[in-house]
């Protein structure tokens, strides 16, 4: 899972949202608060989420367990109330052969009607104190270099700017382009593939913005299918079915409808969509 400021009702906030970090490069994390399993309790506290899954035993050979977890975790801190729908959109990335799942809903369930109107965990009580402490980082980033280096190896750029973006290419033609890496990740993970110069294009302001002139919808190559989703629904709301079956929310967290447009698949999912609207 990762923390990261948005802008909501113009106030700058914390959202968290699920993500396959097994996919994720490192350098692509800077800036955001990454959350894993071994950091949920608090001293020999459980999270809400973690005593609601021994309570409702939802943990059996235990393999999928970390998964459903944070899943949960994330769900429980960007929502007040849930349904089963919200529920299974939230587990939608994970799998488990033992429960029957049916355990691990009433653990979500279970979370949230003992979610306290008190903050009782630690992420709760220092929302305020994690988003400062983005807010520095994030400033910290701008002030630096867009470009970073690792080892003598690889060569990661990170621009912030279209201009910063152009210049970059410009002068390095051959690197690899990249937005979320769901589908080039792979090639590292599984493939194997070294790249000796990389450029992430999701910290590039323009890329990131939606622009609905009612009259037209720009969305930004580095905006991911769950950010862009609420602008496509409300021109196309049969849209919201195939997303509904398109990937998981792990994946539509991360991944951008730009990269799966420029990945040129011949079986990528959203350009058959996209060719049938124009």
């Amino acid at each position: 899972v990762i923390g990261e400021l948005i802008i909501e009702n113009k106030k700058q906030i914390i959202a968290y949202k699920s993500i396959n970090t097994c996919i994720a490069l490192a350098y692509s994390l800077v800036g955001k608060h990454l959350v894993t399993i071994e950091g949920l309790m608090e001293g020999k506290d459980l999270h809400p989420v973690q005593r609601a899954m021994v309570d409702e035993s939802g943990s059996q050979c235990g393999f999928c367990t970390p998964g459903f977890v944070m899943s949960l975790f994330a769900l429980y801190h960007n929502e007040t109330k849930v349904n089963l729908t919200k529920i299974n959109d939230a587990l939608s990335g994970n799998l488990c052969r033992c429960t029957g799942y049916k355990p691990i809903i009433a653990a979500a369930f279970s979370a949230f009607n003992e979610k306290p109107k008190k903050p009782s965990d630690y992420y709760t009580q220092n929302r305020s104190k994690i988003k400062q402490v983005l807010i520095r980082l994030n400033e910290d980033q701008k002030v630096s270099s867009s470009y970073t280096n690792h080892g003598n190896t690889v060569r990661y750029d990170a621009p912030t700017s279209l201009q910063e973006l152009a210049k970059v290419l410009n002068e390095n033609p051959a690197a690899k382009i990249i937005a979320a890496g769901t589908d080039l990740s792979l090639e590292i993970t599984q493939s194997l593939q070294e790249f000796s110069h990389i450029v992430n294009v999701t910290s590039v302001k323009e890329l990131q913005a939606i622009s609905d002139s009612h009259s037209e919808l720009e969305i930004g190559s580095a905006v991911t299918y769950s950010d862009a989703s609420a602008s496509l629904f409300n021109y196309w709301p049969g849209l919201e079915a195939f997303l509904h079956r398109f990937a998981s929310l792990p994946i539509k967290n991360w991944a951008t409808i730009g990269g799966n447009i420029a990945n040129a698949s011949p079986i990528g999912d959203m350009p058959p969509v996209l060719i049938a609207l124009e």
